[in-house]
């Protein structure tokens, strides 16, 4: 439990029991993972997304939070949003870059 009274690794644990079976390799096979070189596995990926996505936190805010939550160090990286082909259709759809 952290400081504050927050239990985040039993909140994340009870979000990931949600999630199917296999999820980590289907985030691998449909290419959430493909250009990541800071980011070691889905799991973290997934949480450095729910910090920018539930958060509202810009990429950089994202970054700090992450390494200052102990999540991953991402000092140094280059995080950015990166369209997909399916963005140029129209599509809202991005993508992390590490």
């Amino acid at each position: 439990m952290s400081e504050d009274g927050l239990d985040t690794q039993e909140d994340f644990d009870y979000l990931l029991s949600f999630l199917p079976s296999e999820w980590q390799e289907k985030a691998k096979e449909l290419g959430a993972l493909r250009r990541c070189r800071k980011i070691p596995d889905a799991e973290t990926l997934l949480r450095v997304l729910l910090i920018h996505l539930a958060d509202g936190c810009s990429l950089r805010e994202t970054a700090v939070r992450a390494s200052k939550g102990g999540i991953i160090s991402l000092r140094g990286a280059r995080i950015r949003s990166v369209e997909t082909p399916a963005e140029v259709d129209g599509d809202e759809d991005r993508r992390l870059a590490c």
